[in-house]
């Protein structure tokens, strides 16, 4: 993950970028995560061939904005890659004694497990909302929620940040 970070922060050569992903991949497959590894490497491929093709100049700049696109997603890839792993193989008690091991404080320890706590809270939520959105006929599909960038605001993160935030929920 220290790795990860570092080529988030320093621009390394494309190559050596494309060897740390595909060295991050490997886990993933050990691990038995073949779907996750296969989405991450075909993500990252695309995001290789975007980049490419925002060097072609035709004058778009259309064509200058998916270049900036995909340079920043794919700067972040190996970060993503990483604590994909990292958060799918790990408990949060495994977690807790390698930090402890590591003597680090505890006032890092407990937001850190706070933080690994509240990741799966947020992806149930995220389906009860997607549930709830399908019985009532709102937004059905995959692509739904792109179409209309203003209700996937309103009828998803809305109640995800009032579900995070613990705020009361106001009924009419």
């Amino acid at each position: 993950m220290a790795l990860a970070n570092l080529l988030l922060f320093f621009h390394v050569d494309v190559v050596v970028e494309s060897l740390t992903v595909l060295l991050l991949l490997l886990p993933l497959l050990g691990a038995g995560r073949w779907a996750a590894a296969v989405r991450f490497g075909c993500i990252y491929v695309l995001l290789l061939v975007g980049t490419w093709a925002s060097t072609l100049d035709d004058g778009g700049s259309w064509l200058h904005m998916l270049g900036l696109l995909c340079v920043g997603i794919r700067m972040m890839m190996p970060c993503l890659i990483a604590g994909i792993y990292a958060f799918t193989t790990t408990t949060a008690s495994q977690f807790v004694c390698a930090l402890r091991r590591m003597r680090i404080p505890e006032t890092i320890v407990i937001p850190c497990v706070v933080c690994i706590r509240f990741f799966p809270t947020i992806h149930d939520d995220y389906h009860q909302i997607r549930d709830a959105m399908a019985l009532r006929g709102i937004a059905q599909g995959t692509f739904a929620l792109l179409r209309h960038p203003a209700q996937s605001l309103e009828y998803i993160l809305m109640p995800l940040l009032m579900n995070a935030t613990g705020a009361p929920r106001i009924c009419p």
